[in-house]
């Protein structure tokens, strides 16, 4: 419906018969501004040069000043006109004074004389311009925050406002086309890099990431684990939240662009480094040359990582691109790393040299590193020398449940981007029913994504998800509606495939962690779980009604229960 068009002045075309100014401010005044986005904190900005008086003969203090002024005569001229101001002008400043302080400390005594100065011209604007000639009153409105963090989130919700208003109640095509993309609820599977866009309710928890990385990565060791409860999304998280965001926005002056892998232990469990050298092959095909022995490689990377990387890792990055200053790098995230404790063909030794390649990588300079861990076996961690020094100094977060308001853009903002709406009733609508739910349970997350795919793979012809859809088809409980689901879909079976029923599961779960009666899922060949009609019919219809997934090839796919959740309810 909308298409938003930033304008930077550093990617204008300013011509050299002009000032920055005057060149920005042309352009501006050519291509129009809908919405005007004004953010201070420690800096005002440059003077201006020769634009430098405003319409009462005042001096601007810097082109930012002269910019506001521009879109504040802009909003009075176009609602003289037509009666409908434009643009919509929203501001930020920033109320930190301890990261300020923190700006200062170790400058030179000049520098620090500059930064406070800048500091007070922004105190000053604001008063002058928000606050009446006493102080006491806000003559106009400006918002602050304390951290990026929190402006990302304040800013996202006054855009969905104002888009709203520009949008009207037109049609148009949805973001998220289920017919092409599928639905955009995952149910108990993870969201994967492609769902990116769909996957809301973990902002802070991305930029955090991000940031702890970066700053890792400052350190000598990008490294990060992230570790939470089953259920509580971190497989979501970093597939289609901390993935996207490095490769889509960790590009400066030394990052050309990204490759990225992902896998489990319990998917390369039977020979741990031959699958290791696989993957990074699938996505850095130099790495293997028409003389390359695969089972050696994988042997010289568990023997001697740091020679592997030197000799040739980087050579195969280096292939994929760049320029000599910027280079390609490489994001690995290894999920479910508690199978390295769990999977009983993974065996200590092999556990220790995997973390120690993982140290060899994050230390690099080349490759990040993200390990996913339920944090019931965290603890296992520190029998592991390579993974107790990974997580020194910053190397490790806990996952929290989401909040209300994360909980509540995980129900809306899918449906709307894919065109979907929830029935309402009186003033109450469906997603206030699930949010409810959802917020006194907030462990009960995996079902309500559940019923939230039932709910899409139900909705009526014109993108309704209804009442009738959560009260009947799923009695109005989100725990008791996949277990409903799973024993319908059981019970459609035929008596061969119920009968295989036991025999297969005892194939897809162990038993492990602090708790030996709790479920975990393995993986198995396909092949192996599927040796009569029986198991075949049952994997078939568990994977096509997303109870099971599937991964690989399909000369060597790999089957498992969708996730624990479903073990956890379906007695």
């Amino acid at each position: 419906r909308l298409e938003l068009v930033p304008i930077l002045w550093e990617d204008l075309p300013l011509q050299a018969d002009m000032s920055f100014q005057q060149g920005i401010d042309l352009i501006i005044s050519e291509r129009g501004v809908d919405v005007a986005v004004f953010l201070f904190w420690a800096r005002l900005g440059s003077p201006t040069g020769p634009l430098g008086t405003d319409r009462d003969g005042k001096r601007y203090r810097s082109g930012t000043e002269r910019e506001f002024d521009l879109m504040m005569q802009a909003r009075q001229i176009t609602h003289a006109q037509s009666g409908c101001a434009r643009p919509d002008v929203l501001v930020y400043t920033r109320d930190d004074e301890v990261s300020f302080e923190e700006r200062l400390r170790g400058k030179p005594v000049r520098e620090i004389r500059d930064l406070i100065d800048q500091k007070l011209l922004v105190e000053s604007f604001i008063e002058e311009e928000f606050e009446d000639e006493m102080g006491s009153t806000n003559v106009r409105a400006y918002h602050t925050y304390d951290r990026p963090q929190a402006f990302a989130t304040r800013l996202r919700e006054h855009l969905d406002q104002l888009l709203d208003q520009f949008a009207g109640g037109s049609g148009g095509n949805p973001v998220w086309n289920i017919e092409k993309q599928g639905p955009p609820f995952l149910g108990l599977a993870a969201y994967q890099f492609e769902h990116a866009s769909v996957f809301f309710g973990r902002e802070d928890e991305i930029t955090a990431a991000r940031h702890a990385l970066r700053r890792r990565a400052r350190d000598g060791c990008a490294f990060l684990q992230i570790s939470g409860a089953s259920g509580s999304g971190k497989s979501s998280l970093a597939r289609a939240g901390i993935l996207p965001e490095i490769v889509g926005n960790e590009i400066d002056d030394r990052v050309a662009g990204w490759r990225y892998l992902t896998l489990t232990p319990g998917e390369i469990a039977e020979d741990l480094f031959v699958g290791l050298i696989s993957g990074i092959a699938g996505v850095l095909p130099a790495l293997i040359t028409p003389s390359s022995d695969l089972q050696a490689l994988a042997a010289a990377l568990r023997d001697d990582p740091q020679s592997v990387i030197e000799h040739r890792l980087i050579g195969a990055l280096d292939a994929e691109g760049g320029d000599g200053i910027t280079k390609i790098r490489l994001v690995l995230l290894v999920d479910q790393l508690e199978e390295l404790f769990t999977d009983r063909r993974i065996d200590s030794g092999a556990t220790q040299d995997f973390a120690s390649a993982l140290e060899a990588f994050a230390g690099s300079g080349r490759i990040w590193v993200v390990a996913i861990i339920r944090s019931d076996f965290s603890h296992r961690c520190q029998e592991i020398p390579a993974l107790v020094r990974l997580r020194e100094g910053g190397g490790e977060i806990d996952l929290v449940p989401p909040t209300a308001d994360a909980i509540a853009r995980i129900i809306r903002e899918p449906a709307r981007f894919a065109g979907l709406r929830y029935e309402e009733r009186g003033e109450i609508g469906l997603d206030d029913v699930l949010l409810r739910a959802a917020t006194e349970h907030r462990e009960l997350l995996p079902f309500l994504s559940h019923v939230l795919l039932r709910l899409s793979d139900t909705r009526t012809a014109d993108g309704t998800l209804t009442f009738d859809s959560w009260e009947t088809g799923m009695g109005g409980n989100l725990q008791g509606a996949l277990a409903q689901y799973a024993e319908r879909v059981f019970l459609e079976l035929s008596p061969a495939a119920q009968a295989a029923l036991p025999d297969v599961f005892s194939r897809l779960i162990a038993l492990g962690g602090d708790d030996p009666t709790q479920p975990l899922r393995r993986y198995a060949r396909r092949a192996d779980v599927t040796g009569n009609p029986g198991s075949e019919e049952l994997v078939e219809r568990f994977v096509e009604r997303r109870l099971f997934t599937a991964s690989g090839q399909d000369g060597d796919q790999r089957i498992s229960v969708v996730h624990e959740a479903l073990m956890r309810t379906w007695e």
